[in-house]
């Protein structure tokens, strides 16, 4: 139902495109043209890319490169999850002018929470903020399992319990992604990074992914590749996160 309501959607706008005398239709159809094994095989790349970054340079800022790395990819899923469950809601149940709200406030509180046990967490005596943060990415790559898992199922179930789920997985999705933020400064600090430079690269990591999300995931995919496709890609890009947190211990256990 989320697939085939989302090509009558943009359908809808490539007509409404060049009655208006837009430029977006020629976009559309190379979209459309494109097959799913060319944004698969690219998302390779980007995910290779990613569980190598933390191995690339010294072994003793290993830690410090998955911890941007993690801001990185969590904020860009977020942003996924955002868009996805936005776009799902208006498929599914019509009401997405009258529920936008409660999505976003439902994902900032999941970042919200998130962050307050994470920033628990990494500041125990003898904790090590590492580990926060590997649960941190397996959590949203669940997250991510967990809504294809919704978008394969609801079919025509749409009603007041789906709406319920929708909710709770774009919050859970939050909490996840919340998880990264304050664990990845603790990891900064270890590195010697001072407390305004820290807090600014995080921030500004986490609005830059963000933004660069919203574009790709909005523009681009989920016109090529769909809903549920958009949920396997925000998986596997999570799940090469955590395996470069994997290989950044390696290095650092091989480095002492």
């Amino acid at each position: 139902m989320c697939s085939s309501d989302l090509v009558s959607y943009l359908a809808f706008l490539r007509v409404w495109d060049k009655f208006s005398g837009g430029g977006i239709g020629g976009f559309v159809k190379w979209l459309n043209a494109t097959g799913d094994a060319f944004w698969w095989a690219l998302w390779a790349v980007v995910c290779l890319l990613t569980a190598l970054a933390p191995a690339v340079g010294a072994r003793s800022g290993a830690r410090r490169r998955y911890a941007l790395t993690a801001v990185v990819t969590s904020g860009y899923v977020g942003m996924a999850a955002v868009i996805v469950a936005s776009i799902a809601f208006q498929s599914l149940f019509g009401q997405m002018y009258q529920k936008i709200a409660l999505l976003i406030a439902a994902y900032m509180g999941g970042l919200a929470a998130g962050g307050a046990w994470a920033t628990r967490r990494a500041h125990r005596a003898g904790a090590d903020p590492l580990h926060v943060l590997w649960i941190g990415d397996a959590a949203l790559a669940g997250v991510g399992l967990l809504m294809t898992i919704f978008l394969v199922w609801i079919g025509d179930r749409a009603g007041a319990l789906s709406q319920v789920l929708l909710v709770l997985l774009v919050a859970a999705a939050g909490a996840a992604a919340g998880a990264a933020f304050p664990t990845a400064a603790a990891l900064l600090a270890r590195g010697g990074v001072g407390a305004g430079r820290r807090a600014g690269i995080v921030d500004a990591l986490d609005h830059l992914a963000a933004m660069i999300g919203g574009a790709t995931v909005g523009v681009v995919l989920l016109p090529a590749i769909g809903l549920p496709g958009v949920c396997l890609l925000w998986i596997a890009l999570k799940t090469a996160n955590l395996a470069g947190g994997l290989l950044a211990k390696k290095g650092c256990d091989k480095a002492t």
